[in-house]
């Protein structure tokens, strides 16, 4: 029996001879693990050989698959340092400039975003100051533009117009804006504003007075009144009055004598004195 120790080597082979089979075995451990044997006869096959007893190179061997078992089945990092690879470098490096991207393209919707709520505000503000630019437009137009009439009768004296009728004076001395109908006696207001409106009555002289009321909308508002007997009286009434673009204003006969004089002897009148 020869007792030894010896270290495997690359290309190394064993050859157990069993009787009824040969087991060779060859591995690459080279240098790692010490293997104690016993052996019958010696030989060099190759480089290095044995032949042995299988009894005793057999449980040899399962030492040494064992541990080749557990030096493959080792974790990669007890084997030596990690080597990083270049395809994971350039992952994380695309994944990094995605991030700093991402970051941008938020920071660039937030300013985005921004930018249109005070496009927003400017339009609102300038629709609203378009609205005042137009009210004040309105307002000068208003203000610069001229309303005035004065009307009277062309007959002298004027008969029987009737109970509560309107007088439709039919010679119209001034008419700006064309407010007067001189069809219908109805002064209809151009513009909102304060207004004035005279009325001068002169009665016949047949004994009968009359009184005259100035109407806005239906409402009389003042009256003209003149006494009769045998000589002539005039009467007169001075109103000034808020009116509303389209509102009307007329003269109604309200009691007495339905007979007057004309001419210039019985007048209406009015003017606006400001626009709204």
């Amino acid at each position: 029996m020869f007792l030894g120790r010896f270290w495997s080597s690359p290309g190394t082979k064993l050859f157990m001879d069993t009787g009824w089979q040969t087991i060779i075995c060859r591995w690459g451990l080279h240098e790692i693990f010490p293997v104690v044997y016993c052996a019958t006869e010696f030989q060099t096959v190759g480089r290095e050989a044995a032949t042995m007893e299988p009894r005793f190179i057999l449980p040899q061997l399962c030492i040494v698959f064992t541990l080749s078992a557990f030096v493959i089945a080792a974790p990669a990092d007890t084997l030596g340092p990690k080597v990083k690879r270049s395809d994971d470098t350039t992952l994380n490096s695309v994944q990094t400039l995605l991030q700093q991207q991402g970051a941008v393209i938020q920071r660039q919707e937030s300013q985005l975003t921004l930018a249109l709520n005070r496009l927003a505000a400017l339009e609102s503000l300038s629709h609203q100051q378009s609205l005042e630019i137009s009210t004040l437009k309105n307002r000068l137009e208003s203000t610069t533009r001229q309303v005035a009439f004065t009307v009277y009768f062309s007959a002298d004296p004027i008969q029987d117009f009737g109970v509560h009728g309107i007088l439709r004076f039919d010679h119209i001395v001034t008419n700006t804006a064309n407010g007067y109908d001189a069809k219908t006696g109805i002064f209809t207001s151009p513009v909102s504003g304060l207004y004035v409106f005279h009325l001068d009555v002169m009665s016949v002289d047949n004994g009968l007075s009359v009184s005259i009321n100035i109407i806005k909308n239906g409402v009389a508002l003042d009256d003209a009144y003149a006494s009769g007997g045998k000589r002539n009286d005039q009467g007169n009434s001075l109103v000034t009055i808020d009116l509303k673009a389209g509102e009307k204003v007329w003269t109604q006969h309200s009691y007495g004598s339905t007979s007057i004089r004309g001419s210039f002897l019985t007048v209406f009148s009015g003017f606006l004195i400001q626009a709204d």
